[in-house]
């Protein structure tokens, strides 16, 4: 039934082929894979339309950053490391390094661990500081709630590093 969808999605977009023609192969094709491991078609490389190879990535993110009836959300960080480590050959490696440009090792809303103990989230990447985002702190370093407008920028620091990542379920007082 799962593996259904495509045609079914398919289906209930067909009202709109006419104006967004690239539509509904688009979402039959989302999860078809570079290597042909995918499905419905079992379809590679080139013959995968550029749009379902952007969806495909963005629908195996969000499936792993979230709940699922069968399975835990893991965190941001995780799912984009598991992404990274992917050496499958199910995505484009062009599509991957676009999607990992924009979302960052540390996407806006992960929870971080500082080398100093500190936790934050993080609220703004830094694209040429990929490893150093802006994070509104949350606790210090001896796990007390840190002040609502403290905001630190790692960039700008030579000593303070993200050691770790945290779910927000595994936060102080949580």
């Amino acid at each position: 039934m799962i593996k259904k969808h495509p045609e079914i999605g398919t289906e209930v977009l067909q009202p709109f082929k006419k104006d967004y023609p690239w539509l509904l192969e688009s979402v039959y094709q989302h999860h078809e894979r570079e290597n042909g491991q995918g499905y419905p078609r079992g379809i590679k490389g080139e013959e995968i339309i550029e749009y379902a190879k952007i969806i495909g990535i963005c629908d195996c993110y969000e499936a792993m950053t979230h709940e699922r009836p069968h399975k835990q959300a893991i965190t941001q960080f995780t799912s984009i490391k598991q992404l990274i480590e992917s050496k499958q050959g199910l995505y484009s490696p062009q599509i991957m390094k676009v999607f990992l440009e924009s979302m960052s090792l540390y996407p806006v809303g992960s929870y971080v661990i500082l080398n100093n103990g500190a936790i934050g989230r993080v609220i703004k990447t830094n694209k040429s500081h990929s490893m150093k985002p802006v994070i509104h702190l949350l606790f210090d370093g001896n796990g007390e709630k840190a002040p609502d407008e403290s905001i630190l920028d790692l960039s700008e620091s030579n000593v303070l590093n993200i050691a770790s990542v945290i779910s927000e379920k595994d936060l102080p007082g949580k």
